[in-house]
């Protein structure tokens, strides 16, 4: 706000709410447009959520670990 744009925050893990806040944004003419969405690093995911090692994996995953980090998301 402070540099004159117009601004709005959401929780960037809601579609929903994602969606809306594009639409406004071009729905505005005249000043530049700013989104921040808050967000959990590794959501949905209960091993990894909030956790650093979540956002940028030193080392590929293993099969075994793809597998299980999958059977987590989907028990959802």
């Amino acid at each position: 706000q402070a540099f004159g744009f117009d601004t709005c925050r959401i929780d960037g893990h809601d579609l929903d709410q994602i969606h809306e806040a594009v639409e406004r944004c071009q729905a505005l003419d005249g000043r530049p447009h700013a989104i921040v969405g808050d967000t959990v690093k590794g959501k949905g995911v209960a091993s990894l959520e909030n956790k650093v090692d979540s956002h940028s994996l030193s080392r590929p995953l293993t099969d075994d670990e793809i597998e299980r980090l999958l059977a987590e998301v989907e028990e959802g």
